[in-house]
């Protein structure tokens, strides 16, 4: 059994697809590359305390979106599951500022970036335009969320979130082992993951979604032609 310092859950491979996104994530001439930053409009304040402990069980639910990948010229490159996280949140107030710039603060978080080898790959931004409005930025690196698992983590932070307030269970189930994952999708290099229109199969999008199903024609399909790897996935 491996020992591992404290405050680590567990020193993983890359899958596939993270390998190639490193590469191109640690060219210094590429600042920027595979950051996603996703906005949206707010109809009320969400409370701090609540808003910030949704997000993070939702953290604590996944380590897919608890990884950092330190890097050493020269090494294999190596993803580090940190035992416990907690996101990062920018609380703005704008109200009485006279012209606020939406565009500034995007430009600013993206030339911020991320250092890749400290978790989490996330962060959030909330600011309040008026009495009951607000603006979220929430930015994240590709390396741990892709299109879509995006809706599935907001579907935890809010079903978290309304547990936390309102006292309505969330009724949300285990998570998949993410070491478990990694092995499947190194097991099968070979293996041409791809799914509708081109999209890779990704890490994230198993992980966060709870696996495949067995009633989810979409996923079932992204593994035609290989039984075999369906199967192990459905065990």
């Amino acid at each position: 059994h491996r020992r591992l310092a404290s405050g680590i859950e567990d020193l993983l491979p890359l899958s596939p697809l993270q390998g190639g996104f490193l590469y191109h994530a640690l060219d210094e001439h590429r600042t920027g590359v595979y950051l996603q930053q996703l906005t949206a409009e707010l109809d009320g304040v969400p409370q701090p305390e609540a808003f910030a402990e949704a997000w993070n069980r939702t953290l604590a639910r996944h380590a897919a979106l608890r990884v950092a990948f330190p890097h050493q010229e020269g090494a294999e490159p190596v993803q580090v599951v940190a035992r416990s996280v907690s996101c990062p949140i920018d609380w703005l107030d704008w109200r009485q500022v006279p012209e606020p710039s939406w565009e500034t603060l995007l430009r600013t978080d993206r030339e911020r970036g991320f250092d890749l080898g400290v978790a989490p790959l996330m962060r959030l931004a909330v600011v309040r335009t008026g009495e009951r409005r607000c603006r979220l930025l929430w930015t994240h690196h590709h390396l741990i969320l892709d299109g879509w698992s995006i809706p599935l983590v907001l579907r935890d932070v809010l079903a978290l979130y309304r547990e936390i307030t309102e006292g309505v269970p969330c009724g949300l189930h285990p998570a998949p082992v993410y070491a478990e994952a990694i092995r499947l999708l190194r097991a099968e290099l070979e293996v041409p993951l791809i799914g509708f229109s081109g999209a890779p199969f990704t890490l994230a999008s198993y992980l966060v979604e709870g696996g495949p199903s067995k009633d989810h024609a979409r996923t079932k399909a992204l593994f035609h032609g290989q039984p075999a790897l369906w199967a192990r996935l459905m065990e």
